[in-house]
């Protein structure tokens, strides 16, 4: 890294590695702002003049929060619920069989195969997290309902 001419950008908590490979340090102050060190050690003698930092939880402005639903799952969502497990099982062994056929040596020189292999393969990992997703919905509620 030490001899790469372009920019990187570094985050480690390996102090040694900080201090020998950066040439500037950017402070991000959590409002938007980057305000920039010559190393670390500028950068800590700063936030000691400065005091301790007061760090304001951020409250989402997409409107008000949902409330939590106490319905139960209707007759429909509980036999979903109760077959969910199958359901993801089986998705996930059809996402394995995806990424062993994805990764098969005998179609990496054929790009169509890989293709289409690679397509199937992220259908595949879509189906396992929408089922996963559901299933964390559905649980949601189910966990919600008993609840007082």
């Amino acid at each position: 890294m030490l001899e790469f001419p372009g920019a990187v950008v570094l985050v480690t908590h390996d102090r040694f590695l900080f201090e020998r490979v950066t040439t500037t340090v950017l402070a991000l102050d959590g409002g938007g702002a980057a305000i920039p060190f010559a190393d670390y050690a500028q950068w800590e003698a700063s936030q000691r003049e400065r005091g301790p930092a007061v760090v304001k939880p951020r409250v989402a402005s997409a409107g008000p929060a949902p409330t939590p639903s106490t319905k139960k799952l209707t007759w429909a969502e509980q036999r979903e619920w109760d077959g969910m497990e199958a359901v993801i099982l089986a998705a996930e062994a059809q996402l394995a069989r995806c990424e062993a056929d994805a990764s098969d040596p005998a179609v990496a020189s054929r790009s169509d195969e890989l293709v289409a292999r690679c397509a199937a393969l992220a259908a595949a990992q879509e189906a396992v997290d929408r089922f996963y997703a559901r299933w964390a919905e559905l649980d949601a509620k189910r966990v919600g309902a008993e609840r007082p």
